[in-house]
């Protein structure tokens, strides 16, 4: 509990920031002045330096907390806070949120295509062991994301199979970096570009992203972020359960504080799905308002 408390502090630190949950804005809008982005550059940085610090604490290796200490993309301009929501419709989109938010419903209301982190291992399930529960899949797939990733706890040990799994999928063209941080993330990159390449025009949405660095690398390869929300029971209902990555925990507590802080403030980057009851705040934005906002 003390490495998720100090995690999640880090994350908090991190995600308190514009590029989450500041307005919305034209694709084409002049950058940021010299001094608000230097100012940016430096709270992204010192936010990485204390989960880097945290990561040395709890035994992770030089080479995952020099991987850490690295600056994000500087946030957009802020637009006027009386203005519409709107701006150019973009090509690539990321949802967070909790579990039943209405993440996908939302990636199906823009006409988007959906691609997520685990479609290759959803791929592969179907191809090894045809249709199986949804409860086995999970298992099998936490299992094969993790081996990707070359996380090894005592969840998930180095074993001979795990071994003879990672040459085996090695030795398959572009896959040659499975077993590193990030694999993931990157083959949904490439997956993107490649669709995009072959149809132009089309907009993606993923919606499974769960950790600060998919976020991260998501970003940089050009995909525009909103957090999406709904009332608890509203999820509850939808069959959600206690259960939020502590990304979504951090973005959510940031929200919290931004509304606090300024109830009259400009738009977030979040919208509120949920048909039952009304947005804590007019600083959300509304189903209505973000798909006529995004235009086509």
């Amino acid at each position: 509990m003390g490495n998720d408390t100090a995690t999640l502090r880090a994350l908090c630190g991190e995600l308190n920031n514009p590029i989450l949950t500041g307005a919305v804005v034209e694709p084409d809008s002049s950058p940021p002045s010299k001094d608000t982005a230097a100012a940016l550059d430096q709270s992204f940085t010192q936010a990485a330096e204390a989960q880097a610090a945290i990561m040395a604490a709890t035994g992770a290796s030089p080479v995952e907390r020099r991987a850490v200490v690295q600056t994000i993309p500087t946030a957009p301009k802020p637009y006027d806070a009386g203005a519409p929501f709107k701006m150019s419709r973009p090509s690539r989109l990321f949802f967070t949120g909790a579990p039943r938010s209405g993440k996908s419903w939302l990636a199906a209301q823009l006409g988007a295509r959906t691609m997520e982190l685990d479609d290759p291992i959803r791929a592969m399930t179907a191809s090894a062991f045809g249709d199986c529960k949804n409860d086995d899949y999970v298992v099998f797939a936490n299992q094969v994301f993790a081996w990707g990733e070359g996380i090894v706890s005592s969840k998930f040990p180095l074993t001979a199979p795990r071994m003879h799994f990672v040459e085996y999928m090695r030795e398959t063209p572009n896959l040659e970096r499975f077993g590193t941080a990030d694999f993931w993330v990157t083959r949904l990159i490439a997956r993107v570009t490649a669709f995009q390449k072959d149809f132009p025009g089309e907009m993606v949405v993923v919606t499974d992203v769960g950790s600060v660095s998919q976020y991260r690398a998501l970003r940089e390869a050009g995909f525009l972020a909103f957090h999406v929300q709904c009332n608890n029971v509203t999820r509850s209902g939808r069959g959600g359960n206690a259960v939020v990555p502590s990304l979504v925990t951090g973005i959510e507590q940031d929200i919290t504080k931004k509304i606090s802080q300024q109830p009259r403030g400009p738009k977030l980057w979040c919208v509120w799905n949920d048909p039952h009851y009304a947005a804590p705040s007019s600083r959300f934005i509304s189903i209505e308002e973000f798909l006529k906002g995004v235009s086509k």
